[in-house]
């Protein structure tokens, strides 16, 4: 039995692949004009009497990432910048024009890549200069951390720490000694049982009264037991700031300007004393500081980094 396309004419058939092929055509005409959209950036004479610098900030970190870029530094020869032009979205042109900022502009990068950022100056001679910087974005997937939970900085969340009076006195015998004793924590309404507890520091231990700065080693007792793939908890105690913010603000400035640094958050610390019938005791509040270690390495610098040296300094060296 012969199919509907066999009965048609020749005719008919030479029609309908006509059309076939001119819709192919359009097609692939279609996808040209994509691609050409992503081409590289349209050549640039350059004169030598233009300086375009480019900067950006930060560079680097984890999306969605805003980006704040600057042309401070640009100039020209014996005439002004008029014009700022910026590719920030990679699409191959000029398509964000900061003339009206003076150069400086910022975008948000959702997703990950290493992005090559072109700036181009244009002065009062119509004369050019071009620069880049490179933007390196990275997946919240592709961390081992969830830094977005214990890290979340958008409130102040608690954290109960439940030990034994004589646990408790026992820390307290010999400071520098850093005894650590089994702990039960509650981090921010989740259970941890048969954590490591101890003082840590130098100057912030010494010098800050009843107020020290504390380490939950969440392993200690518990083999692989973590939170959140983390297993140390920093609390820091602020000593000698009042205000409680010059270390976060540290640790933000040189995130922003690009340097590698710990995610931070602030919290309240109670204290509570398991063989007693006195409700838990307030004992501060601490900013929670990620510790530099292999995890840190790699999610930053990726897993081949597990091999690298992570050193500390020795404050007990004299």
């Amino acid at each position: 039995m012969r199919s509907d396309w066999d009965k048609a004419p020749v005719r008919k058939r030479l029609e309908i692949a006509s059309i076939v092929i001119f819709a192919v055509l359009a097609g692939a005409l279609l996808v040209a004009s994509i691609v050409t959209t992503r081409s590289p950036l349209p050549t640039t004479i350059e004169d030598p009497a233009v300086t375009a610098l480019a900067s950006a900030m930060p560079d680097d970190g984890w999306a969605p990432l805003l980006v704040h870029f600057s042309a401070y530094g640009s100039a020209a020869e014996g005439a002004a910048i008029v014009r700022y032009e910026w590719d920030l979205d990679g699409d191959g042109s000029y398509d964000f024009d900061a003339t009206a900022e003076g150069g400086y502009t910022s975008y948000l990068y959702s997703h990950e890549g290493e992005y090559n950022i072109h700036l181009r100056v244009t002065d009062s001679l119509g004369r050019s200069g071009t620069d880049q910087v490179t933007v390196s974005v990275r997946l919240p997937a592709s961390s081992s951390v969830d830094y977005w939970t214990v890290f979340d900085d958008t409130r102040v969340r608690r954290i109960d720490i439940r030990l034994t009076q004589a646990d408790w006195d026992l820390m307290w015998v010999d400071l520098m000694s850093k005894t650590m004793v089994p702990a039960d924590v509650v981090i921010f309404g989740e259970s941890l049982e048969q954590v490591g507890l101890r003082m840590r520091g130098q100057f912030s231990l010494l010098n800050s009264g009843e107020k020290k700065p504390w380490v939950i080693d969440t392993d200690a007792y518990v083999d692989g037991q973590e939170f959140h793939n983390l297993r140390q908890l920093l609390l820091l105690n602020s000593i000698g700031d009042p205000s409680l913010l010059y270390e976060k603000l540290a640790y933000e400035m040189m995130a922003f300007a690009g340097l590698l640094a710990s995610h931070t958050a602030h919290v309240e610390v109670w204290i509570d004393l398991s063989n007693d019938d006195l409700p838990a005791t307030f004992w501060g509040v601490y900013l929670i500081v990620e510790r530099v270690d292999n995890k840190y390495l790699s999610n930053r610098f990726g897993p081949d980094s597990l091999g690298g040296n992570l050193y500390k300094a020795n404050h007990a060296a004299r």
